[in-house]
């Protein structure tokens, strides 16, 4: 390093006059100061800068490989994918998590990627300096360091953004950590970029997948199926569809490109804490890589970010929500689990941004219960422990499941993917079971796991969609008024009349009202329910047509002396029903299943079954509780006991109840009632 003088130089003494340094050595001892003593050490790529279009045309060509291959194009953003450990990746506090996943997608500003390309380039160009020449000054022009120019940097990332004049830059579709099927059958199985699907492959340095054979025997199928089953042998589902459900889920990852999203919430809910729904769902995110957050944000707002966050940022194909609570009600989840691409402005700028939404959203929850249209949008997986503290449950074969997991994650993998391949090689058989937007993913799950012989049936056996809490309350609400109004046409108005003193006659069961008209109600003073009216009056208009377990709301002719609407209830089997379901399918009318059990509430959760179903029988229930079978002498469809109920109610002439002998409407009646 440094300038070599001549051999006449001894350190202290010359043997002869010393000369000067030379232009070269000038040159060199120059270049070598500027460099940081560093010349012929440095093994960075060296680039001229010295003219600014021609850096621009370097970066252009440049962009997406050699040292800066680790750049994408995701839409109008260039992005770079920084691991856990590594540089630019943000703790998962900041994203409003608890684990972020293994990598993340971060974007880059042009100012980031000239400073990458100082960091991992020898930039340099020419300069002019003096340097002594004897009794003389000289000129000299040395190559020194030098920065990326700014205007290159500009030129080239703004065209890139555009998806123009950056030949080497790679579109990003998404990102996966394990091996998955192309939209071919093939199997995504090298690490890098995957110019078929779109893929980044970034593997856990730590996983090792054993080799997929490309037409698996028979043996081979029914080895994969007993390791996919061995992991969930001793969990208590309700029943082998439910443990189909957590299968179709585990599968669904690997065949984002095959089977594309979007794809439903997958639910996982016991009936007791303890059960092990939080772990079924880890158990996914552990084989796949996934992110968890806690408790779904409840305001709209706050659910938009986070979902934007978790598709823009992260990359765990795998996202999970815990301990959900109460009943779910949501249009930001609605639209999330039905959109292909999902929208919305990104935290902290001022501008929209579109990501692909091929996440598998997973949530578990102790008897939640989902609101709205999310009904249709769910599969459940049910568990329902035999003991009171599943908890304490002692002795299972596999001592620590987590760790058994983490230690077999790459069999796991390699049985789905056996599985999967050799579902292509049959000729991908799948089942025609609905027409919606999830019709693909769900057929061709239920054909796989048919066809490899999994035990049940993904997505449940009924054919009928589950129906929301909002459509039981509703259902209820129409029975009530159909006990009061038959098929006779009424307006809001006379309904209200009938809530209005259940002392004088009223007789509609407030605490039947829908959503929280009946806390609504409690609160009206004699005379000032304009307002409660509108808010009923808003439910029938929204719930028109909408059938409820084959109950309906219908638009009647109006009172043409008043001018105002009317409507009418018409139970199961009316006279219109048939032309009703011609042009329905599932997806259109998810309420409609007057002949199922299931169709009475949401998959796993319970609803107003046994009260609705008593009324629906032509009998009063006991304030939402409902009678024993052959204790109501006034239902014909049971059978008749020997005890008889001891007269009307004397303040509403209501039956009584047995064998309590207590009024339906006992609460409005206070000390008063029987």
């Amino acid at each position: 390093m440094g300038v070599k003088m001549d051999d006449g130089f001894t350190g202290g003494s010359f043997k002869a006059p010393p000369r000067a340094p030379s232009e070269d050595e000038w040159k060199a001892a120059i270049e070598a100061n500027s460099a940081g003593g560093m010349t012929g050490n440095d093994d960075r790529p060296s680039v001229d800068v010295r003219n600014d279009a021609q850096a621009a045309d370097w970066l252009r060509q440049e962009l997406g490989r050699g040292r800066l291959a680790g750049i994408f194009r995701r839409g109008d953003m260039l992005v770079h994918t920084p691991r856990i450990g590594e540089d630019g990746y943000l703790p998962p506090k900041d994203l409003g998590l608890i684990d972020a996943g293994p990598a993340q997608v971060r974007p880059l500003t042009t100012v980031q990627v000239k400073s990458l390309i100082e960091a991992e380039y020898d930039c340099w160009k020419n300069t002019t300096i003096t340097v002594p020449d004897g009794d003389k000054q000289k000129r000299i022009t040395i190559k020194v360091q030098a920065l990326f120019p700014q205007s290159a940097a500009q030129s080239a990332c703004e065209g890139a953004r555009l998806g123009e004049y950056a030949p080497n830059l790679k579109a990003l579709h998404g990102v996966t950590h394990t091996p998955m099927l192309r939209p071919d059958g093939t199997i995504l199985s090298t690490p890098g970029y995957d110019a078929a699907t779109g893929f980044l492959y970034l593997p856990d340095r730590d996983l090792e997948v054993p080799g997929i054979p490309d037409r698996p025997t028979l043996d081979q199928i029914k080895a994969a199926v007993e390791l996919i089953l061995t992991p969930v042998a001793e969990f208590p589902f309700v029943s082998d569809d439910d443990r189909a459900t957590w299968i179709g889920l585990l599968f669904t990852p690997i065949l984002r490109p095959l089977l594309p999203g979007p794809y439903p919430l997958g639910v996982f809910t016991a009936t007791n804490p303890g059960s092990g729904k939080t772990l079924l769902a880890k158990m996914i995110r552990i084989v796949h890589g996934g992110v968890q957050r806690g408790e779904m944000p409840r305001d709209a707002d706050e659910l938009r970010k986070t979902i934007t966050a978790i598709l823009m940022d992260t990359t765990g194909p795998v996202v999970t929500f815990d301990n959900l609570t109460g009943v779910i009600r949501s249009s930001v989840l609605e639209s999330l689990l039905t959109d292909r691409e999902w929208t919305d402005r990104w935290l902290g700028q001022n501008r929209s941004v579109t990501a692909i939404n091929d996440r598998l959203w997973l949530a578990t929850g102790n008897n939640a219960a989902f609101g709205g249209d999310l009904a249709r949008r769910i599969e459940t997986v049910r568990l329902d422990p035999p003991e009171a503290n599943p908890h304490l449950r002692t002795g299972f074969k596999i001592k620590n499941l987590e760790a058994w997991v983490h230690e077999h994650r790459g069999e796991l993998l390699a049985a789905l993917l056996t599985v999967a391949r050799g579902w292509v090689v049959a000729g991908r058989p799948s089942e025609d079971v609905r027409s919606d937007s999830y019709a693909r993913w769900l057929g061709g799950l239920r054909g796989m796991l048919g066809w490899a012989g999994f035990p049940g049936v993904f997505g449940g056996s009924s054919s009928e969609v589950g129906v929301s809490s909002d459509d039981e309350e509703w259902h209820a609400f129409l029975v009530e008024l159909h006990s009061v109004f038959g098929p006779e046409p009424f307006t809001v108005k006379e309904l209200v009349g009938e809530l209005r003193d259940p002392f004088l006659g009223g007789r509609i069961d407030a605490a039947a009202l829908p959503g929280d008209l009946a806390e609504k109600w409690s609160h009206i003073r004699e005379g000032r329910e304009g307002g409660f009216r509108k808010s009923l009056g808003w439910w029938f208009r929204n719930r028109e047509g909408r059938y409820a377990s084959g109950w309906v709301v219908v638009a009647a002719e109006p009172d043409a002396h008043a001018k105002v609407a009317r409507y009418a209830v018409k139970p199961p089997g009316h006279a219109d029903d048939a032309d009703q379901a011609q042009g329905e399918g599932p997806s259109e009318n998810p309420g409609h299943a007057p002949d199922s059990e299931e169709s009475a509430g949401l998959r796993g959760f319970a609803g107003l079954i046994t009260a609705t179903r008593e009324r629906e029988n032509g009998h009063i229930s006991n304030n939402g509780q409902g009678e024993r079978p052959g204790e109501n002498p006034y239902n014909p469809a049971t059978p008749q006991t020997g005890q008889q109920p001891s007269g009307p109610c004397p303040l509403c002439d209501r039956p009584l109840a047995l064998p309590s002998q207590s009024c339906s409407m006992r609460q409005y009646h206070g000390d008063a009632a029987p």
